[in-house]
């Protein structure tokens, strides 16, 4: 994961660990009716800034792909009005700037390429070397089939245009199966909320009900591994529906 090209910010960290502390303090008193168990789990907040994590990159890399795409459109349409190609890139840079403003990766890195062209750098090494620090195949896709036609005289505008294409219908089949997943993973939050939610409607409907459960050795015990059971059909059930597209 390259944590310069899709950065966790403080921000970030801040907002994983709230949700951590709550859903901490939540299932402590669910399962054992104590905060003591609640300090006991801290260390788990590293497992989860680290999934949290996890889960926006990938929405970061989806994000630096469609600029990306929308970026190289613009560099073809230059290249079809007869700019060079540095200007072309640069033409891409401005088009991506008035979309997702100046800050965005993408954008910076765009006008960071013609900025390289200039100083003489090969195209085809420039895009390899974007396809290694945003980690996205369809870059380094696009970068092979550039840098082909370029050392073959190819038209460069057409062959954008094609690979876009190509890449676009490539992307167009993941998201069909991410739909198909959806509700999937939606039943798949709403099961793992199920029985926190029964814990806790028999402990507000029927006051010392479960008692016997709490502050005792066999009441820990049987909690405890209800726990372990509970977390462990959590992680199979997300590895289920986190299908690899």
């Amino acid at each position: 994961m390259n944590k310069n090209f899709y950065p966790y910010k403080k921000e970030e960290y801040v907002i994983g660990t709230i949700q951590f502390l709550l859903l901490d303090l939540i299932l402590s008193f669910l399962f054992y009716d104590s905060i003591i168990p609640a300090i006991l789990f801290l260390p788990g907040l590293w497992i989860y800034q680290k999934e949290r994590r996890k889960t926006q990159t990938e929405r970061q890399k989806e994000k630096a792909e469609t600029q990306f795409l929308d970026g190289m459109r613009a560099v073809s349409s230059a290249l079809t009005a007869g700019y060079s190609i540095e200007n072309a890139m640069g033409e891409g840079a401005k088009e991506l700037e008035k979309l997702y403003g100046e800050q965005e990766k993408m954008v910076q890195e765009f006008a960071r390429i013609r900025a390289q062209l200039e100083l003489n750098q090969t195209i085809e090494k420039l895009f390899y070397d974007l396809a290694e620090k945003s980690e996205l195949d369809s870059i380094t896709d696009f970068a092979q089939v550039f840098g082909a036609a370029k050392r073959t005289g190819g038209n460069l505008s057409e062959i954008i245009q094609n690979t876009n294409e190509w890449i676009l219908e490539k992307n167009e089949t993941k998201r069909e199966i991410r739909t198909c997943i959806a509700a999937k993973k939606s039943e798949q939050k709403i099961m793992s909320a199920v029985p926190c939610a029964m814990i806790a409607y028999v402990g507000i409907t029927s006051p010392g009900f479960l008692d016997s459960l709490y502050h005792n050795i066999f009441g820990v015990t049987v909690m405890s591994i209800s726990l372990l059971i509970y977390i462990t059909a959590f992680v199979i059930g997300k590895k289920i529906v986190e299908i690899e597209v």
